[in-house]
């Protein structure tokens, strides 16, 4: 979609729009990455440092349990591209072979898998087609690299201005002067980082900085905007963040340590001595109480224990119930999962986000691909035009044709079923009569080949076959002692 007027001409709509853009999505979704990329300590430590005095918390950060459930739950969810989607240019040879080489060159499948996992990140992430050296690349861009914009009145939901991140540059800074108007001497040699962002439309491209400078300014020899922008949001153009993937990424390690700390002190006693001289003492207990009773006579020292007690099953109930609710409404369906357990509580977790059932909002984002991938097909087919007319590429000199349009399918997403939803329906066939070993064992190892099949039924038997032996044998024993124990 075409801007209303030149982008030089945009500059301060532009960087007004990028700093609201920055304080609104950036450096929320930074956060996000960094936890999505294994920095979860830190931001568990800033949480905690706002709730506990400075010693208590000097004493609770090393029981932080870092279990990160962001990943768990991204990889949960982004499974989209489990299954390779079958791409098809219909009967022309030519289409296909081109096909085939972008599939491969642009390594497509890996690729949009991890835009499956930053759109369940983000909501939203960005293809950034270019030639490298004469070769097709893709790159998949997180939310917090970019900003889109538009500033039509008709399609306001509608990307006009693609805005990329560059990191910064060192710009000498405005020299200081005196009360005289005099410059400072040295002030002037003074640098300073700006920030710098390429920016995109059909028709230009530009390069400004942070101060409004603008450092190039030229067409856009594609005619189009090199990035495909996927939004899984159909009201907004960029999407409001979910604030709760931050909040609970943080809580349940938050959570856990409060379980390890109450842990810590349940582990050690209280010493507690009552008329006892403290000094005398040689041991150095985690805890210790001096108690004096009431002056007078007939004292008695006294040296005891007190062994203190939490509930810590109750308080990793709540956890179960809260990540529970948190998952369904992530769209992961937790309803056959038991509950944690003291005992262990990190597997229980990761047990209860691996069988649950994501398999609705993998449907829904199937469907958010489809969208996507004609999206950048049809990218690839404006930009490999350009690149064929001017010989850049190195290996593929022909076009597509004018009727290419490639036809993408996924695989049907199939039903997910727990092993405690496979014993439970196991169960009721064994009571009804109604299935055979071989019909049970397909049923659990649905992946296993005939002949895996076939060799774990006979392991089975081989099984059962030894236990009915060894009955025998104890029961020809007990037989052979009878008259002995009749004798005697």
């Amino acid at each position: 979609m075409s801007t209303k007027k030149p982008l030089n001409q945009m500059v301060n709509e532009l960087l007004a729009h990028i700093n609201i853009g920055y304080q609104n999505q950036i450096i929320y979704n930074n956060k996000l990455m960094q936890i999505y990329q294994g920095n979860l300590m830190k931001f568990v430590e800033e949480s905690m440092k706002l709730e506990l005095n400075a010693r208590a918390f000097e004493r609770s950060k090393g029981r932080i349990a870092p279990i990160n459930i962001l990943n768990k739950v991204i990889d949960k969810l982004s499974r989209v591209y489990t299954e390779t989607p079958s791409r098809d240019a219909g009967d022309n040879e030519i289409d296909n072979q081109i096909l085939e080489y972008y599939v491969d060159e642009l390594e497509l499948d890996k690729k949009m898998a991890l835009g499956n996992e930053l759109l369940n990140l983000h909501k939203c992430f960005a293809l950034e087609l270019f030639l490298e050296e004469g070769e097709p690349e893709l790159r998949v861009l997180p939310a917090d690299k970019f900003l889109v914009y538009s500033d039509s009145d008709t399609c306001p939901n509608e990307m006009s201005v693609f805005i990329k991140f560059m990191g910064n540059i060192q710009k000498q800074a405005k020299p200081v002067t005196d009360r005289f108007g005099q410059v400072i001497r040295g002030s002037e040699l003074t640098l300073r980082d700006v920030a710098m962002f390429y920016i995109y439309s059909d028709e230009e491209f530009m390069i400004l900085d942070h101060d409004g400078e603008v450092h190039d300014f030229k067409p856009n020899p594609y005619g189009t905007i090199p990035f495909v922008y996927c939004n899984s949001s159909a009201f907004q153009l960029m999407p409001t963040p979910d604030s709760d993937m931050y909040q609970m990424a943080v809580l349940i390690p938050k959570m856990l340590a409060d379980v390890n700390y109450a842990l810590q002190f349940m582990s050690h006693s209280i010493v507690y001595g009552i008329d006892i001289e403290v000094s005398n003492l040689d041991n150095n207990p985690d805890s210790f109480w001096s108690i004096s009773s009431v002056a007078g006579e007939g004292k008695s020292p006294t040296l005891g224990t007190i062994k203190p007690e939490s509930d810590s099953d109750k308080a990793l109930a709540l956890i179960t119930a809260q990540l529970g609710m948190w998952l369904d409404s992530k769209g992961i369906k937790t309803g056959s999962v038991g509950t944690l357990e003291s005992s262990r509580a990190a597997s229980g977790i990761s047990k209860m986000i691996d069988e649950g059932d994501a398999t609705a909002i993998t449907k829904k984002q199937t469907n958010l691909f489809m969208d996507f991938e004609d999206d950048l097909w049809e990218l690839i087919t404006k930009m490999h035009h350009y690149w064929v007319s001017t010989q850049q590429l190195m290996e593929v000199k022909q076009d597509f044709s004018l009727q290419f349009e490639p036809s993408i399918s996924f695989e049907e997403t199939k039903i997910f079923e727990s092993d405690m939803d496979k014993l439970n329906e196991l169960k009721l066939m064994n009571d009804l009569g109604l299935f055979t070993p071989k019909q049970a064992l397909i049923k659990l190892n649905p992946e296993a080949s005939s002949d895996q099949i076939d060799m774990m039924l006979q392991e089975l038997e081989d099984y059962k076959a030894g236990i009915k032996q060894n009955q025998q044998a104890k029961i020809a024993n007990i037989i052979n002692e009878t008259p002995t124990i009749l004798e005697e």
